[in-house]
C-alpha cells in the first residue's frame, strides 16, 4: 500500500499565474518517489480591479442566512454569498464558534455550517478581489446573530447610526428609562423588548411600543449593575443596547 503527500488537495482553486504543485509517494518498504510541476492559469483581468467602490458595494450587502435542523438535531445554517463580480471571492469565514473555513468561493455560492448549541455568535467573512497575481481590494463583513433553541436566526443591527435610531434616556439611570425608536429607519414591526443581566438571564419582557411613541421601562427592582436591552423586530433583526443602573 502506498501513501501520497500532495502539496494541494483535490478541488483546490489556483490563482492567476504559475503555481508549483508537488507529490511525494511512499510505500511500506520505504521506497519513495517525488515529482513536481507547475500549474499555469491564464486569466483575463479586463474586468477586474476597476472600481473599489463597486467591490465595497458588492461585499457590504446584507448577509442572506437560513437555518434548519438536521437528522441529529443540530442546527445547520446556510449562508448565501452576495452577487460578486468577476475576480471577487470570499476567502475565509469565522463562524463565531471557534471554527474558521478557508477557500475561494465565488458569486452566490451557498456555504453551510453546523451549530451544535444555541446562543450568540459573531460571523465575519473576508472578501478579496484579484488582478493577475495580486490582491487589489479587500473587505471584511461581520454580523452578530442569535441561534435560537428552535434553530431560528436573529440578526443584530450593526450601524454607526444606532445611537440616533434608538435613544435611551437617561442612561445611566436610577430606575426609569425612556426608549424612543426611529421606526421609519427599520420599516419593520416591533415584537418585544427584553432586559437581560450580563450573564444572559432574562429579567424583564415588555411588549413593543406602537410607532412613534416613547415607551417607559422600570428597572428599579434590580440592583445596580450593567444590563442589556434587546429590541426585536418581526423580520428577526434585533438591537442590543447597554443600560447602566446606578
Amino acid at each position: 500500500m502506498s501513501t501520497e503527500e500532495p502539496s494541494h488537495a483535490s478541488g483546490d482553486l489556483f490563482l492567476c499565474g504559475s503555481t508549483e504543485v508537488s507529490y511525494l509517494l511512499s510505500d511500506a518498504f520505504g521506497n519513495t518517489s517525488f515529482c513536481e510541476f507547475n500549474i499555469v492559469v491564464e486569466c483575463t483581468t479586463d474586468g477586474c480591479c476597476r472600481s473599489e467602490t463597486d467591490f465595497q458595494d458588492n461585499t457590504n450587502k446584507d448577509m442572506t442566512l437560513s437555518a434548519q435542523f438536521d437528522s441529529q438535531g443540530n442546527c445547520n445554517m446556510d449562508y448565501t454569498l452576495p452577487a460578486l463580480s468577476e475576480c471577487q471571492f470570499a476567502t475565509s469565514i469565522v463562524w463565531g464558534d471557534g471554527t474558521i473555513s478557508t477557500g475561494m468561493w465565488a458569486n452566490l455560492n451557498v456555504l453551510k455550517h453546523n451549530y451544535t448549541n444555541s446562543g450568540d455568535y459573531s460571523i465575519c467573512v473576508d472578501f478579496q478581489e484579484f488582478g493577475d497575481d495580486n490582491v487589489c481590494h479587500q473587505n471584511q463583513k461581520c454580523i452578530d446573530i442569535n441561534i435560537g433553541s428552535e434553530c431560528t436566526i436573529k440578526k443584530s443591527i450593526n450601524s454607526s447610526n444606532l445611537d440616533k435610531l434608538v435613544i435611551i434616556s437617561p442612561n445611566p439611570t436610577s430606575g426609569l428609562i425612556n426608549i424612543n425608536i426611529d421606526h421609519a429607519e427599520f420599516n419593520e414591526t416591533l415584537v418585544s423588548m427584553n432586559v437581560y443581566d450580563i450573564s444572559g438571564t432574562l429579567l424583564l419582557s415588555q411588549s413593543a411600543p406602537t410607532k412613534d411613541i416613547t415607551q417607559t421601562m422600570d428597572l428599579s427592582d434590580f440592583g445596580a449593575s450593567l444590563y442589556l436591552l434587546r429590541i426585536e423586530f418581526s423580520n428577526g433583526i434585533y438591537i442590543t443596547k447597554k443600560i447602566l443602573l446606578l
